[in-house]
């Protein structure tokens, strides 16, 4: 697969990172036999964020190509591949899939394959909230999903159609509550829906199961779980209870369907976060997980043995493993592996894949690991390194050297950094930064700095003085994502209002703003968003970002400054976000 790039100059939350955990599928007889535990394994690199979904996806079928482990969530880089919420792993290395989907801030939460291609859904990415791979480049479904504040959290195959579920009014153009199929040309209702949001499918006895938020499934009372016959809407008995209840977690096991939440009954029954259906009677399973707080976000069935997971122990310490195995009489914790929560589970490789969030605090698992299981002890293939790693987000040139923003990472700890390459290795600043750096520039011979960064009593740009970082203006909030000189002045952009009086009286501007090193001063005419990027190019200044105006000009997610006005680039970023995160000439 083509490795792709871009130039990093997005924010980067480096203390929200990703924890990927593999294990070994193994027969059940052998779990229950054995009381297996978590080690390190082969690094599969880090990933600045949090995964939410994970799938596999052959891309050529049947032809020669191996299958690829897909990763979704929040997150704009794995190792050194940069890679805006979804990735795939091809058992060696990080691959991006084109340009990724959405921006900063939104999130992949649910994967599948249909009809051979790879389908992604969530919260702001591709064309209304759904997106299709097709080996090459990201295709719409239509125009997807609307509604205020819409997402996608579930995605399942029935009767040879797609169907989507979550938190939306119409799919397609057409009504649809919560939940819509697609048939390959168009999107439908199912039923009249639901009336609260959808967060997980699976098929049970030839039915589509949906569970969820809901009360109400096609104007028939069903308390967080309902079945879809292929014609109406019915109820799972009672339901499921409790403070506050909702269902995350569908899968089924010896013709039984399990289900896993945050709720205390099932049916009326007494049902600890999960519970089993037989298709008459709810039953409970074991005391499931009774933790106050405990939520069961994810179930998969490996090898005959059904494993859950989720945030399944709050308040332990040290925190308990959050990924348990149904040993046939109690829920058992497989080993000391992943811990605080997971929100997915898949198969690669014959391996069981988790992936969530790592322990807060404990920023050691930003580095991805990897455990086995060989049917007689847990091997493992590394450990993170005791030594400092540097991993690098943001380039620009400096004093003839290249340097990097990033983090650092040593005995698990995690820093903001700037360094310079000295030959083979990264040499660090001498003084650090605190907060996460998104974009660097040089400007009249200084090296400044934008972010979620904190000097002082001043927040978002800094200035390296050859010795230590200085605060620079008067940014005491909102956020700074990009940088680049134009016009002999430095341009900042991002997510602010700025005001403050000067000698020239009152200034004020939001979202972009030059600074001539000594005063502030705003563009005219304002962006009615986010700035995520800048760029210079044929004597114009680009802004990339989520907006839909530049001044009096109507734009999408991208606009030209000639130095008097702003102009559009055609029709701008396509799709429903109409987001630009990066730019770079080429």
């Amino acid at each position: 697969m083509q490795r792709h790039s871009r130039t990093p100059t997005l924010t980067l939350a480096a203390a929200a990172v990703l924890t990927i955990f593999a294990l070994f599928s193994l027969p059940s007889l052998a779990w229950a036999q054995c009381q297996p535990e978590w080690l390190p394994g082969e690094a599969l690199s880090a990933i600045n964020g949090i995964a939410e979904a994970a799938t596999t996806w052959d891309p050529d079928g049947p032809g020669p190509l191996p299958p690829l482990l897909i990763i979704g969530g929040a997150f704009t880089a794995a190792g050194d591949t940069l890679a805006r919420n979804i990735v795939a792993w091809d058992g060696v290395a990080f691959h991006p899939l084109g340009p990724g989907l959405g921006a900063v801030g939104n999130s992949v939460r649910a994967l599948t394959v249909f009809n051979g291609d790879l389908i992604a859904a969530g919260s702001g990415v591709g064309t209304g909230g759904i997106a299709r791979w097709d080996g090459a480049s990201w295709q719409p479904l239509g125009t997807g999903m609307t509604g205020s504040s819409f997402y996608i959290d579930a995605l399942a195959v029935y009767q040879g159609q797609l169907v989507a579920g979550g938190a939306f009014t119409g799919a397609g153009g057409n009504p649809a509550a919560n939940i819509a199929r697609w048939d390959g040309a168009s999107w439908q209702p199912l039923g009249a829906g639901a009336d609260a949001s959808i967060r997980a499918f699976t098929i049970y006895n030839g039915m589509l199961i949906a569970t969820g938020d809901f009360v109400n499934a096609g104007g028939t009372p069903a308390a967080r779980i309902a079945q879809w016959d292929g014609t109406s809407w019915l109820p799972l008995g009672a339901g499921l209870g409790g403070a506050a209840p909702t269902g995350y977690a569908l899968t089924t096991i010896n013709n039984l369907l399990i289900v896993g939440g945050h709720f205390t009954t099932a049916g009326g029954v007494t049902a600890n976060n999960v519970a089993t259906w037989d298709g008459t009677t709810w039953h409970a399973l074991g005391g499931g997980f009774p933790l106050s707080g405990a939520t069961v976000f994810s179930l998969r069935v490996s090898q005959g043995t059904l494993v859950a997971g989720g945030f399944l122990t709050p308040g332990s310490s040290p925190p308990a493993p959050s990924v348990t195995f149904w040993n046939g009489a109690e829920w058992a914790a497989l080993g000391t592996g992943p811990v605080n929560t997971v929100f997915a589970f898949t198969s690669y490789n014959n391996k069981l894949i988790a992936v969530g969030s790592p322990t807060p605090n404990v920023v050691g698992t930003l580095l991805g690991k990897v455990w086995a299981w060989d049917a007689t002890t847990w091997q493992t293939f590394g450990t993170i390194p005791p030594t400092p790693e540097f991993i690098p987000y943001s380039y620009t040139e400096f004093n003839g050297q290249i340097v990097a923003a990033g983090v650092s990472t040593t005995n698990g700890q995690v820093n903001s950094l700037v360094a310079a390459r000295v030959g083979n290795t990264w040499s660090p600043f001498t003084s650090p930064i605190r907060g996460a750096i998104a974009a660097m520039a040089v400007y009249h011979g200084d090296l400044y700095a934008v972010g979620n960064l904190i000097l002082g009593s001043v927040n978002g740009l800094a200035r390296w003085d050859g010795t230590a970082w200085q605060p620079v203006g008067g940014f005491n909030g909102g956020t700074l994502n990009a940088l680049a000189v134009y016009n002999d002045e430095l341009v900042a952009g991002g997510s602010f209002v700025f005001s403050q009086f000067g000698p020239d009286g009152f200034t004020s501007f939001s979202n972009i703003g030059r600074w001539n090193d000594s005063t502030w001063a705003g563009i005219t005419g304002s962006i009615n968003g986010r700035v995520l990027s800048l760029n210079v190019y044929n004597n114009r200044l680009i802004v990339g970002g989520s907006f839909t105006t530049a001044g009096n000009t109507t734009v999408n997610g991208i606009a030209a400054w000639d130095g008097a006005a702003w102009q559009a680039l055609g029709t701008g970023a396509a799709g429903s976000s109409g987001s630009v995160s990066a730019l770079t000439t080429y």
